[in-house]
Formats: structure tokens, C-alpha cells, sequence
């Protein structure tokens, strides 16, 4: 009878030492709380956290209310399903109605760039010469541009908001043709200045700046 008593507490610390190292393990996930449709915005009573144990390295999912709240979703979720941060895109507002997502080398996009930000686009043709094809674009979203973590890259797509269709269709051409490099945008920067062109002096001397052809 001691024997199997002593066998029985052994059972159940071992039992409660798996709980206490597995409680560590478990955070707080977002899933849906009954079916949302392509197109529509989130609001607080559409999710819910459940707690979760997920492997280390996970990534893409949302773990507070607030920060999934206002999106959009661009593809439809069932209820008790994980919402994904993939299937939910920042909704544009105010003029600029227009949207594109560009994908470039890390090192071509300035980094720490933030939702709401501006920046100029330059797309360099065949190393023969460098145009300014869009300016002021307003930042939506950025993803990737980090090695470090599960799915990392040294790609990123910025997502950008513009009112002007001509610049649209110049990103859309320079990311099919050329190399495309993104910096912050600069005060008094203005619509006039694109296609502002840079060619190199032959010989390799400084470049000259020359306006639209």
C-alpha cells in the first residue's frame, strides 16, 4: 500500500510539474468571434483572445483586440479561426484612394519606416539613369526586411497610398523594369519634380539633373 501511494504522489508531481512548464507557453491569440467577410472593418465585438500554447517562433498573429481593430480583412474568416495578420490589410483614407505594394532589397528602402510616413520612389534603368517616379506616397504598411525570426527576409513590401494614377502606373512600370530605391520623403518635395531624371557624366564624374523629357 506505501508503494503505491508513494508511486500515486510521484504521478501526480509529475503531472503538476508539465503544468507549470507548459502555463509559461501559453499566450493570448486573437481568433474570430463569428464569420467575417472579405472588405470589412474589425471592430472590437468581431474577435476575441483565447489563450493558446504555440511553439516558439511563431508569427502573424494578432495578441491584443486594439491592434486588429480598424483593419480591413482581405479575406474572410470563420468563426474560431486564428485572424491572421495576412488577411487583414490598414484601410485608405482621406484623397489618396489609390494603393500599391512595392517589393524591394531591404537595403533600398530606408529603414525604420512607419504606417503614415512619406516617401519618395527612384527607379535606376539599366545603370544608365535614375528617375524620380513617384513623390509624398503615404506609407499604409510594411512587412519583411528582417532576417531574424521564422519566415525573415531581406525583402520588403511597402504598401502605399496615392491620389495621383500616373504615379501608380510609373511605380507599377518601375517595379516590372527597373531598380527601385525608397527614401523618406523631404520637406518641399512637389508633384512637379517627377520624372526628374539623373544621368552619369561619361567617364564617371558627378551626374547631372536634368527635368523631363
Amino acid at each position: 500500500m506505501v508503494g503505491g501511494l508513494l508511486m500515486a504522489l510521484a504521478a501526480v508531481g509529475t503531472f503538476l510539474a508539465y503544468a507549470d512548464a507548459t502555463a509559461d507557453d501559453t499566450i493570448d491569440v486573437l481568433i474570430a468571434s463569428r464569420d467575417l467577410a472579405p472588405g470589412q472593418t474589425i471592430r472590437s465585438g468581431d474577435v476575441e483572445l483565447v489563450p493558446v500554447e504555440l511553439p516558439d517562433g511563431v508569427r502573424g498573429l494578432f495578441g491584443a483586440v486594439d491592434a486588429a481593430v480598424d483593419r480591413q480583412l482581405a479575406a474572410p474568416v470563420e468563426a474560431g479561426e486564428f485572424l491572421l495578420a495576412s488577411a487583414t490589410v490598414v484601410p485608405v483614407e482621406g484623397a489618396e484612394r489609390l494603393e500599391v505594394a512595392l517589393s524591394l532589397p531591404a537595403s533600398r528602402a530606408v529603414g525604420g519606416l512607419r504606417p503614415g510616413e512619406r516617401v519618395d520612389v527612384f527607379s535606376t534603368w539599366s545603370s544608365e539613369v535614375t528617375q524620380l517616379v513617384a513623390v509624398d506616397a503615404r506609407v499604409l504598411e510594411v512587412s519583411g526586411g528582417s532576417r531574424e525570426g521564422l519566415g525573415g527576409s531581406d525583402t520588403t513590401v511597402v504598401r502605399l497610398a496615392l491620389s495621383d494614377f500616373t504615379q501608380v502606373e510609373a511605380l507599377v512600370h518601375a517595379q516590372a523594369a527597373g531598380d527601385i530605391t525608397m527614401v523618406r520623403a523631404t520637406i518641399g518635395s512637389e508633384v512637379e519634380d517627377v520624372g526628374r531624371e539623373y544621368r552619369p557624366r561619361p567617364g564617371g564624374g558627378a551626374g547631372d539633373d536634368d527635368e523631363d523629357s
